[in-house]
């Protein structure tokens, strides 16, 4: 039996791997592709922490060459940014938190998460 987590979780993973194929210059000829180390990371995330994928969740690339997780937890936008050197960072102003990998932030996504159940 298919649960919507797991169609939701197919649909992430299945966008990842098109993330995947895109080339230097995907972005009118700007725009690196992905690198390793944030698709690795982005993969990590997913197996780690399937649950993202129960509030409405979006995956984008990022010119420099890494990826970018968009949720809607509790009616706002939360952002996931993977770097191209796989590290993780939340939102994007200066007051947001930023970790150097994706264990030091899955207790925070953990969190955020709580927060949607709740509220």
């Amino acid at each position: 039996m298919t649960t919507d987590r797991d169609a939701n979780l197919y649909r992430v993973k299945v966008r990842l791997i098109a993330l995947g194929m895109l080339q230097d210059g995907w972005r009118d000829g700007d725009g690196l592709a992905p690198t390793s180390a944030a698709m690795q990371a982005a993969d990590r995330l997913l197996s780690l922490r399937p649950q993202i994928v129960d509030v409405p969740c979006y995956l984008f690339p990022s010119p420099d060459g890494g990826l970018l997780f968009e949720l809607i937890v509790c009616r706002q936008d939360f952002d996931i940014s993977i770097p191209p050197n796989g590290a993780v960072e939340f939102g994007g102003g200066d007051t947001d938190p930023a970790f150097p990998n994706i264990d030091a932030a899955l207790a925070y996504i953990d969190g955020v998460l709580a927060q949607d159940a709740e509220g």
